[in-house]
């Protein structure tokens, strides 16, 4: 392929990506009630999620209740719940945190951090959203199953996994969203309830590896 020929392919597969990744958070969100679908939707469409526990007594001296924080493969439940699971190594910082103290968030970031639409404002002016709650591990030979078939469709990779590892739930019990900048989005929390007893945002489909809006972009009441 010649050089004009593959700048020719970036240039077209560049616009065909900003295409699809229309901003999620155009629709200019105020309030809790029109943040909650949002944040569902963010959820359940995220592969990535950045994991922060407590630090344990005795896994860094020194460092005893500090944040630790990595990114980790994530998913929702299936049928979508709002609680992200986790695919943990069982001897891994994570896990032995939890042992000690459940307490531990999950956070989310719109894929437009990494790929600005051309009428964003930059990357803070995206979506994100930080789920806080109790990371409790699956017991039982019919919820680990369930959680096998969930969490390995969306990570095929994750049954190749050379260390021994489980499966966590994360237990939301509140929810931190930033729509954006504050002069058109709503930045605060959104209660638990309310996030957990509200579908994904029907607004918002899948498209290619972006979130798209059905039609115009419109204000979601």
């Amino acid at each position: 392929m010649t050089l004009q020929a593959t700048l020719a392919f970036v240039v077209i597969y560049a616009a065909l990506q900003l295409a699809f990744f229309v901003p999620f958070a155009s629709a200019d969100e105020h309030n809790p009630k029109q943040a909650a679908p949002l944040a569902r939707q963010l959820v359940s469409l995220s592969k990535i999620g950045e994991l922060a526990t407590v630090m344990a007594p005795g896994v860094r001296a020194g460092r005893k209740h500090y944040p630790f924080s990595t990114p980790e493969y994530v998913s929702d439940e299936c049928p979508s719940s709002g609680s992200p699971l986790l695919y943990l190594v069982t001897w891994g910082t994570h896990a032995r945190n939890v042992r000690a103290s459940p307490h531990a968030s999950v956070s989310f970031r719109h894929p437009n951090f990494t790929l600005t639409p051309p009428d964003s404002r930059g990357e803070l002016d995206e979506a994100r959203v930080s789920l806080l709650g109790d990371l409790v591990r699956v017991e039982g030979d019919d919820e680990i199953k369930k959680a096998q078939e969930c969490f390995f469709a969306r990570h095929p990779d994750a049954k190749e996994f050379p260390h021994h590892s489980a499966f966590y739930r994360l237990e939301v019990q509140d929810v931190r969203w930033i729509g954006g900048f504050g002069d058109r989005h709503f930045n605060g929390w959104i209660p638990a309830d309310l996030y957990l007893d509200n579908p994904q945002g029907s607004a918002l489909q899948m498209q290619g590896n972006g979130l798209k809006r059905r039609g115009k972009r419109s204000r979601i009441d």
